[in-house]
Formats: structure tokens, sequence, C-alpha cells
């Protein structure tokens, strides 16, 4: 069935090409008046009185005689509308026959002969053979008849036959040579204001006419059904001609009538509506065949692929001054850009070709690569553009690719041009048999036609390339379409009727004017295919490399990376870097006078292991540097990397030895030290497989080297996480089971006894510990009356006691809010010495809300709500925790942002608001370095491969910034 629906909608598709053709040249034909002259018999050119001769004679036997010779110029504009007729008359007829060459100058039917009769009113009878489907209108007081007629005789017949049923109305009557060519001249005349007065055409800007849009469709709709009727009249014809000798069209006849041809259907200008109406109908048509076998959005996407690949032809052809461009799609097929080249060099003849895939494979590789969270449909188009601009990059004609080769290479090697086209076929026809589409047949059908008359093309232009050297003949126009005609009369063409030779014509009058590319050319024709087929891979290594510079910035923008300031805030490790591979690290004092520069070998750990407790600002620990962790290609690097404690007075390193029993499999992440500063708290974790499962969670006394583990069963191995001293012989670690993600807990891990002491806690959102107090603070949900409603509470981790730090004052939502997914968001921070409580509640439609929670009494208060534009970051706090600041970044106005720091005295039982400073610069990392000096990295607001970071500080007493020198 769809073998059918193809077959119907081509034929369709093909009527509709031909009609749609035959309406775009007969837009092209210019009309004008003509004119009409008697004439001596010795101008008419020898070569048409030898075409005459047959047919004189016949009408000689027929009783017509020698009336005169006139000489017509025709109503249409081209350097070849004067011709020359023979004009006979019957007497006892009252018949009058005129011979004129024939405008396609078939050997068949050489002339044209039409049977006049003229009535005493100045009206005629006008018997035509085989040409009233070509007549436009009508011509004011002339009847035509057309019968359609194999021979002479039976037009004649056909004429006398229709005059008896006419002319006992209106007598007939003989007309001198000079009323003859008056009647001619007035009929012309008439017949261009008859054009006019009924609107079939209208003046051109370049004084002549042109034929109306509406009328030519009309008037190709009558050619297209009169084509049927010349066809078979043709037919009987040839079948007569074969029993009888016929003269061979001169060749001046089928130059004329070729140049003539040319000249009429010379494209001209449209109108960009006519162009765009024949687009938007052949996209129309195009949709509807694929709509057939494909979804309708699969259907937009390709006509969007195409319609963008068409553009890319249509900009190189506009560019480079092609004639008559325009886009048309093709049913069942795909689309065109159709153009006449005049002058364009291979060159620009290779760019026009390769400006159709270009755009898309460009656009294609973009998307899939900067628009990845893009919705399905982008990614289909994506994929859509590189698969069809890539395939017709293939190195097969007719495809853009095929073209290439065929204007850089196979114009100078023709062997190759055969050789080429049988590759390009046995392709097609393997590619329509995989895909399994009868409609992909038609391209290497088409195609293997069109080899069999390039063969034949082939050794016609071997023997005139060889003529024309050996002759010594200038390569004109003028010079060769003669010799094409005249080599067309002794080739297997001979027998092709006019219409069929002007394309052959044409492209060996293409083959023989056109020069062939030069080396060069031909090399910078290749060169330009391969750029443009590796485009995408160009862009996939500059988007590869981009990424690994933005890569190696995020964290490694020049200048200072972060800092971390020691507990007494006397000192402060400084992370920086100075290229994207040279990374350091650096101590310097509170004033930023360098200490010491701890160099290139230092590798981020958790920042609560910087510095070493209860020793001052004395000792950094840190792990060595491994560059495959810089640059992310092991992940498991950084807890194999060796760790060492460092006295930045003296610079001695103490290396960290690995608990005894770490295989090379496992991998080490230390958490903690205790408040002693003599034991490390870590994690240990196996590697086989690539999956990293926690086996253990050690102590390590630094001094002695003594180690503690306590095993963790596979079962629990993903269920805990965030180890930390309770005291030096107890861990607490927080549980998560994901099979009950409402329900947190957590465990007390026992050095000494090796038990775990288990907690859970059901409608738990977060908890936290805190090690300063030993106690737990948990969020959690409270469901009642429909209401969804949070509390904080305060366990104490010895007696298992709770106490409601936090509830009224928190948001609540329905039930059908939660089931919505609009119940609000809510997470807390604790304070180094846990005194206050930050709390951060938002939603979807509920402004972003900041509290601080006085967790010694209590007490709530609100710092900040932000809306849309407002941003509220993150609560620092002073060293001796009786100052807290707050920065909030939002909209000043509607063109500018604004950036801000609210510092507050937090030394009594509720926060005061002591000042606003306006924050000048861009924030990075920020945060008190003692009491009185907010530390922060300020960001140029470079681009981050040229980020120039530097570490400066805030006055809150002045409110004036500094940069820390060093």
């Amino acid at each position: 069935m769809d073998i059918i629906i193809y077959i119907i909608g081509f034929v369709i598709f093909v009527k509709l090409i031909t009609i749609g053709a035959t309406v775009k040249n007969l837009l092209n034909i210019r009309f004008k008046y003509g004119g009409c002259e008697l004439c001596d018999t010795d101008d008419v050119p020898l070569y048409l009185q030898g075409l005459f001769r047959d047919c004189e004679d016949e009408l000689s036997q027929a009783g017509f005689v020698f009336s005169h010779c006139q000489f017509i110029d025709e109503p249409f504009c081209t350097s070849y509308s004067l011709k020359w007729n023979i004009v006979y008359y019957h007497t006892d007829k009252k018949c009058y026959a005129t011979i004129s060459e024939s405008f396609l100058a078939d050997s068949y039917n050489p002339v044209n002969v039409e049977f006049a009769s003229v009535f005493d009113n100045g009206q005629k009878l006008v018997t035509i053979n085989g040409l009233l489907y070509a007549v436009i209108g009508e011509i004011p007081g002339v009847r035509f008849n057309d019968p359609y007629a194999p021979d002479l005789e039976k037009q004649l017949q056909s004429h006398l036959s229709t005059l008896a049923a006419i002319k006992h109305t209106r007598a007939l009557v003989a007309l001198t040579p000079d009323e003859f060519v008056e009647l001619e001249r007035k009929n012309n005349h008439d017949y261009v204001d008859y054009l006019i007065s009924n609107d079939f055409i209208k003046q051109t800007k370049e004084d002549n006419y042109c034929l109306r849009f509406i009328p030519a469709i009309r008037q190709a709709s009558k050619m297209a059904i009169g084509a049927g009727k010349v066809r078979r009249m043709h037919d009987e014809v040839k079948k007569i001609a074969k029993t009888q000798n016929t003269s061979p069209v001169p060749v001046e006849v089928e130059v004329k009538s070729y140049m003539k041809m040319q000249q009429m259907l010379e494209p001209q200008k449209k109108k960009n509506f006519v162009k765009v109406l024949v687009l938007v109908a052949s996209i129309l048509l195009f949709m509807f065949s694929f709509k057939i076998i494909f979804s309708a959005h699969i259907v937009f996407l390709l006509v969007a692929a195409l319609f963008l690949h068409e553009l890319g032809h249509y900009f190189g052809m506009y560019l480079f001054k092609y004639k008559d461009v325009r886009i048309l799609f093709i049913p069942f097929l795909g689309a065109a850009t159709l153009g006449e080249e005049t002058t364009a060099t291979t060159i620009q003849k290779v760019i026009v070709y390769l400006m159709g895939p270009a755009p898309g494979l460009i656009l294609g590789t973009c998307l899939l690569f900067f628009y990845r969270s893009a919705p399905p449909i982008v990614r289909e188009f994506a994929i859509m553009l590189l698969v069809l601009n890539y395939l017709n990059l293939l190195p097969i004609l007719p495809l853009d690719g095929g073209r290439i080769f065929e204007v850089a290479i196979f114009s100078r090697f023709k062997f190759l041009k055969f050789v080429f086209i049988i590759f390009s076929i046995v392709i097609m026809v393997l590619s329509a048999s995989y895909i399994n589409d009868p409609i992909l047949y038609v391209l290497p059908a088409i195609l293997f036609v069109s080899l069999i008359f390039q063969v034949r093309q082939g050794n016609i232009l071997s023997i005139l390339n060889k003529k024309i050297k050996n002759d010594n003949i200038v390569r004109a126009k003028e010079n060769l379409l003669p010799l094409i005609f005249d080599s067309l009369k002794n080739s297997s063409f001979r027998n092709v009727q006019f219409q069929k030779k002007v394309p052959i014509v044409k492209n060996i009058l293409a083959e023989l004017t056109k020069k062939p590319p030069v080396f060069t050319e031909a090399l910078l024709s290749l060169f330009l295919y391969i750029f443009v087929f590796l485009t995408p891979a160009f862009i996939a290594l500059g988007v590869g490399i981009s990424s690994g510079i933005d890569y190696l910035n995020t964290f490694s923008g020049q200048g200072v990376v972060s800092f971390h300031p020691s507990p007494d805030s006397e000192r402060i490790l400084v992370t920086r870097i100075v290229s994207p591979f040279k990374y350091n690290a650096c101590v310097l004092d509170k004033h930023g006078k360098m200490v010491m520069d701890i160099g290139k070998e230092f590798q981020y750990v958790s920042e609560n292991l910087f510095w070493l407790p209860n020793k001052g600002s004395k000792y950094i620990f840190y792990e060595q540097a491994n560059k495959k962790a810089l640059l992310g290609l092991d992940q498991g690097a950084t807890g194999r990397n060796p760790a060492f404690l460092v006295n930045i007075e003296t610079e001695e390193k103490q290396l960290i030895p690995k608990p005894s029993s770490t295989s090379d499999k496992d991998f080490i992440t230390y958490c903690q030290w205790d408040k002693t500063g003599q034991w490390l708290l870590g994690t240990k974790y196996n590697s086989s497989d690539d999956n990293y499962q926690l086996t253990s969670v050690f102590k390590q006394n630094i001094e002695t080297k003594e180690t503690h583990e306590f095993k963790v069963k596979p079962s629990d191995a993903n269920k805990i996480s965030q180890p930390v001293f309770i005291d030096e012989n107890r861990v607490f670690v927080e549980l998560y089971d994901s099979s009950q993600p409402e329900h947190l807990g957590y465990a007390v891990l026992n050095f000494s006894s090796g038990e775990k002491e288990t907690h859970v806690l059901p409608d738990v959102i977060q908890l936290e510990f805190s090690s300063e107090k030993n106690k737990i603070y948990i969020l959690r949900k409270i469901f009642s009356e429909n209401m969804v409603k949070h509390e904080i509470v305060e366990r104490d981790i010895e007696t298992n006691n709770e106490k409601i730090t936090a509830s009224p004052e928190l948001p609540q939502c329905s039930f059908e809010d939660v089931a919505r997914g609009k119940a609000p968001e809510i997470y807390f921070e604790l304070s180094p010495r846990c005194r206050w409580m930050a709390c951060d509640s938002w939603g979807d439609n509920t402004k972003k809300v900041k509290y601080l929670i006085n967790l010694e009494n209590s007490s709530h208060y609100l710092l900040t709500e932000c809306d849309k534009d407002t941003y509220a970051g993150r609560v620092i706090y002073s060293q001796d925790e009786t100052k807290l600041g707050l920065l909030i970044s939002g909209r000043n106005d509607e063109a500018n942002d604004r950036q801000w720091m609210n510092i507050y005295d937090i030394n009594g039982p509720e926060p005061q608001m002591l000042q606003e400073i306006d924050l000048k610069n861009n924030w990075g990392q920020y945060g008190f370095l003692g009491n009185e000096r907010i530390l922060y990295v300020n960001d140029n607001g470079e681009s981050s491969e040229n980020t120039k970071n530097e570490l400066c500080y805030l006055d809150i007493t002045s409110g004036k910034h500094y940069r820390l020198s060093e």
C-alpha cells in the first residue's frame, strides 16, 4: 500500500513540477508589438530556402501558387524575433498557405504551415497544426482551428471542412500581397491590445509586457492538456517519416531556435512574493508527503533543518550574484536551492555548496554541547541537523559533497566522473535497500539514466575538443553552437526531439566554455571541504579545551582562591593559583606578611583539619598534592596521598602514617581533630571494583602512632556519615537509610568497648551535632489538625532528654500544600560556640526568611525577609561571638545590583543592628578575622581566565575596605 501511495504521490508531484516549470517559463517571456513587411524572395537565407522546398513542392501539387514573401517581427522580445514567411494562394479554394520555420526545429516537423481564409469583413479562419495549446488568449477577428494532423494533406482537409461549415455566412475574398501584410500587421497589434485590455499581460519597467501570474497558471494548465495531443501527433508523424526520406534540419535553424528559446526563457527578476508563494506551496506539499510516514513534530524538525541548509546555499548564491535564486522543497525527496550562475569561479561554487551543510553542522554541534539541559526536541533537532548535513557532505552525486568533487576534481579528470557516478548509484541502492524505503530508489534510477547521457555526452565532448584544438577554434558561444548541433546529427542523439536536445546542448556548451580549475583551486576546494567536514570536531575540541580551562579556573583562578584563619585569628592559611597548573599555599600573619610558603605540594583537605587545636597557630595539617586529583582524573587519589603536619615556625614536616591495616585499595579521609590536638578522627574506604565502601571509623594518635578502629558492617556502610568526636573514646555519626528517607538517626560508636548505640528519629528533616555542648539539634515535622508544623529540638547526647528550642515562629503548611509539592523548605546553621542558630525558610509563593535563635533562652528574632530580587548569604560570627555579619545582595534599581553587609551586636540576649555597610567589590569567600575585621576574597569581576583575586578586609568600625598586604 505504501508503494502505491508513493507512486501516486510522485506522479502528482511530477505533474505539479511540470506545470510549475511551465508557469516559470511563461512568466519569463516578454511581449511587444510585432510587425509584418513585404520582402523579396532572394532575401530569404539559402538554408531556409532549402528547408521550405519540400513543403513548397507539396503545396504546388495541391494547386497552390506563390503569392509573396513577408518578413515577420514576432511579438516576443528577443534578438531572434524576426523570421521569413513564404505565402502561397489557392485561387479556387480562396485559401492562403503560409510556410515558416518551426520554433522547435524538429527533423520530423521542420516547418510550420498555416492555412488561412479571409472573409469580406476582415475576419479570417486560420488552421494551425499542433500549436493551439500554445496560443495565449485569442486574436480578435481570428478563428483558430487545430486538427493535430500528421501531415499537410489532413491539415488542409480539416481547414476546408471547417470553412465549409461557416463560409455561407460571409464571402471569401482574395487579398493583394500588400493587403495581406497589412492584415497580418493589424492582427498582431490587435492581439497585444487584447492581451492588455483583458489583463493577460502587464507593462514592465523595461517598457515591454509580461504575463500575469493567474493567466500564466491557466495557460500552463492548457499547455499540459495539449501536450498529450501533441505527443500523439508526433508519434504519427514519426511513423510516416520512417517510410519517407526526410531532409535534416539545417544547423542554422537549430542554432537560431536554441538562441531564441534561451532568450525568451531567460530568467527575469521575480517579485519576492511570488518566490515566497512558491516556497510555501512546496513546503506544504513536502510536509504532506512526509506526514504519511513520520510524526508531525519530526516533519516540522525536518523542514526546519532543510530550510536552514537551503538558506546557507541561498546566501552563498546571493553573495556571488547568481541569477533567479529560489528555494524549493521537493516532496518525497528533500529540498533544493536553484540559481543561474554566470561568472562564478570554482572556489565560489565550492563555497556555495559548502554553505548549505556548514550552518547545520555548527548549530547542531553547539546545541549538543552548550544546551545539554534543553528539552528533548532540541536534542532531536541537533541530531537531525548533524545527520542530514553529514549525509549531504558525502562524496555522492547529487549531494553537495558529490557536487564539490565534480567541480574541483572531475572537471579536470573526466574518467573519474563516471567511476564516481557508478559508486554513487551503488551506495544509494544499498542505502535504499537497507532503509527499505522504495522512494529512495528514485534517486539512483535518475542517476543511472543520467549516467547513460553522461557517457554519450562524453563521447561528443571528446570529439569536439579534438576538433577545436586541431582547427584552433575560439571557444565562444557563436562558434561552438553550430559545431555542437552538427556533432549531434552524427551521434546517438540524432533522433532526439529538439526540446530534449536543448539541455544536452546547454550542458555540452557549458563543458566546452568552462575553464577547468587549476591545481591550487582544486587543492583549496578539498581543504575547504575537509575543514567543513571536521567543523564539529573542531568545535568539540574547542569546547573540551575551554571546559578544561574553565574546570581548572573554577578552583584555580589566578590570585587568591580561599583563606582559613587560625582559631586565634593570628595567622591565615591562603591558597592561591599563579597559573592553571601552578597551585600553591602560604601562611600569612594577620597583617598580611608572609610567614611560610608551603608551595605547590599543598592539597585541599577538610577545613576542620588545617589548624591543630590547642597549639595556637603553630601547626598546619595538609595532604600532599596529586596532579591527577587536581585535574579530576583520579577521584580516589586524595585519600591515598601522604598527610603531613608542618611546624610553620621551623618548617619541620611530620608524616602522618596510615593505619597499619591499610591496604593499597584503601583510601583514608581525615575528618576532625579532638580538642587536645593529639587524636585524628578518620574513615577508611575500600575501593575494590571502583565501588567505594566504608569499612571502618578510626582514631589515630599523632605522637604515639596508636590507632583504634571501629569496624563497620557492610550493611551499615552506606548509612554512616559525618563522624564527630564526642570525647576521646566516643564518636557521633549521622545515620541515613535510603529505604526510609523520612527517618534520620544517629549512632554513638565506642572505641573502648566496640559497641554501637543507635537512635532512629522519625519525621526528621535535619540534625546537627554540637561537640561544644554534646547536644544534638533536630529539625522535625509535627502533624496535627490537617497541618504540618515544624519545630527545632535540643537533645542531650547523654540523657536523651529533649527540649523544644523553636516551634511557633517556624513556617507551617496544610496537607494539600505538601501533596502539591508546595511545602516550605527549612534549614539551620549553628554558630561555632553553639550560642546561636541561624534558620532559613523559603517556598514557591513565600519570601525567604532568615531567623536568629538564641539557644540559651530559646528566643527568636527576624533578621531579614528577601523577595525574588534579594538574596541573603550565610551568617558569619566574630572570634568571640559577640558580633554577627549578614551579607545581602539585591537590586538597588532596575539597572544596578547592590551588595551590603549588616553588622549586629549579639553580645546580649538579642541581636542589635550596629550598621549597614555598602560593599563596592565583588565578594567571594568571606569571614571574620578577629572581632573587628571581615576578611574576604575580592573577585575583580573579570573572566575566569584572567581573574586576579585579592585578599582584602573590611574594617567594621570605620566601614572602609583595605587590601591585606603580603
